[in-house]
């Protein structure tokens, strides 16, 4: 009896002996499943952190990037505004405002272009006093500047040597150093007493006396002055008020410039400032179509119609009460 008594308490004890290899096998398993499941979390929150890095550089870099474009196109100064624009196509060469820009510097180039025009029509004019010639230099300096991007500094130093020495674009031209030909022509042959009015043969030929041709002696023209007349709206379009802010009582206040060509119609339009607290995307985009959908009398030059730049234009967005 004592026996089978301790023989059923061995019994009991030996069973979970046999068993611990088996427990410690599964903790072992649940701790691997549990590390694995934090490291796929970790993983999982620096990639989230990475894209929302990514996300916050992309939409940073897109408003420098109109913030250059802005301060490019408002520059009060022809030459600082020529630099900007010309740094920004070449930074930007994808942007949406690029061929904006472009035609901005092209417009540029042309307006120097013609100043540059008048200057040497200035600097060649025999008439034209010293001091003309030296303040036509300075206006053209101030205005586009020698030390920016696309100015004239050889020219302008050459047009400076010809006033100060008219004889120098002289000496440039004379490049041939060898003696010109004689073209005395060879001596006559016939007798030296033989009268000049006198033919061969003794027939007299009769003197004949000519009068000059009366030069006819115009006035100075007269520069008609040029006359110029700004675009005037000849069908205004009303924008559309954006539902989401109409329903909330939202108001904006959109200011476009407007390029309008000589047909009166509006070819392109740059934003110039949006005061919304919300929506500002919807008020721009109703207003840049009802801005497009609007036509203008033409501006004018002289009586002919002509295209125009910068026209600004403002559209209030208000909630009647």
């Amino acid at each position: 009896m004592l026996f089978l008594m301790y023989q059923s308490i061995d019994d009991t004890d030996a069973e979970p002996i046999a068993d611990a290899p088996q427990s410690r096998l599964n903790r072992l398993k649940i701790t691997a499943l549990i590390l694995t499941g934090l490291i796929l979390l970790v993983t999982v929150g620096i990639y989230s952190s990475q894209s929302r890095t990514g996300q916050t550089t992309e939409v940073y870099d897109a408003k420098a990037a109109y913030e250059t474009y802005r301060k490019a196109m408002t520059e009060p100064n022809l030459a600082v505004r020529r630099a900007r624009l010309i740094d920004f196509i070449q930074t930007q060469p994808k942007h949406d405002r690029v061929m904006a820009a472009e035609a901005q510097l092209s417009a540029i180039h042309h307006a120097e272009s013609e100043d540059w025009a008048a200057l040497t029509g200035v600097i060649y004019d025999p008439v034209q006093s010293l001091p003309a010639k030296h303040y036509a230099i300075e206006l053209y300096e101030t205005i586009w500047g020698t030390e920016l991007l696309g100015a004239r500094e050889d020219d302008l130093n050459h047009l400076k040597t010809l006033i100060d020495d008219p004889d120098a674009g002289e000496a440039e031209n004379d490049s041939s150093t060898e003696p010109l030909p004689d073209f005395t022509p060879p001596k006559d042959k016939f007798d030296d007493n033989i009268s000049g009015t006198m033919m061969a043969g003794g027939v007299t030929v009769p003197q004949r006396t000519y009068q000059p041709a009366p030069t006819l002696i115009r006035p100075p023209q007269q520069q008609r002055p040029t006359t110029e007349t700004p675009p005037r709206i000849r069908k205004n379009v009303r924008p559309r008020y954006p539902s989401r802010a109409l329903r909330r009582g939202i108001g904006a206040e959109i200011v476009l410039a407007l390029n309008i060509d000589d047909e009166g119609k509006v070819q392109m339009t740059e934003l110039v400032s949006a005061r919304a607290p919300k929506y500002r995307k919807d008020f721009v985009k109703a207003a840049e179509r009802a801005a497009l959908r609007t036509r203008f009398h033409p501006a004018t030059r002289n009586g002919n119609p002509t295209a125009t730049s910068g026209v600004i234009k403002k559209y209030v967005f208000q909630v009647d009460d």
